[in-house]
């Protein structure tokens, strides 16, 4: 094969323009030297979901609360590609992280919307109780002060009254 412009055989790939004579020798190199890209087994991918969901499950813990969902978000991908340049460099596997990922993003996400739903009815509740002993206390205070504004109900000093 021929690497000149009238071919056409030109492609783009993630080391940059090459000739499909050089894509074919990259090939030809990584088998010989079993430098392959391999999909992982079964047991490779259950052990690196599981190092995933631990890990963002021990940021949502650790990390305080208004700050988790955040945390969870930009942590998610980091984790997985953190994990991933680690199967990657020690035995060539590639995994697909991003259903865990986005998994746990969107069980966080649900999570906060109804605690954010439970807090509102919550203050909801405590500011109508708040109205109610509000409007006892006012009653109260009214009571007070006709009791002792009415003749003959007040008290003096002398103990006597």
């Amino acid at each position: 094969g021929g690497a000149y412009k009238q071919a056409r055989d030109r492609y783009v790939t993630p080391l940059g323009e090459m000739y499909g004579v050089e894509i074919l020798a990259n090939i030809l190199d990584s088998e010989m030297t079993n430098r392959t890209v391999k999909e992982a087994g079964v047991g490779v991918f259950i052990i690196a979901d599981v190092l995933l969901g631990f890990s963002l499950i021990a940021i949502a813990y650790y990390v305080p609360r208004p700050w988790s969902l955040p945390a969870i978000f930009f942590g998610a991908p980091v984790t997985a590609v953190t994990l991933n340049i680690f199967f990657f460099h020690a035995w060539r596997y590639y995994l697909s992280f991003m259903p865990v990922a986005a998994g746990v993003i969107v069980h966080s996400i649900v999570e906060h919307v109804h605690e954010h739903r439970r807090l509102l009815r919550e203050h909801a509740e405590l500011e109508s109780r708040h109205a109610t002993l509000q409007i006892e206390l006012a009653k109260l205070r009214s009571l007070q002060v006709s009791d002792s504004a009415a003749p003959g109900r007040g008290s003096r000093s002398d103990g006597t009254g």
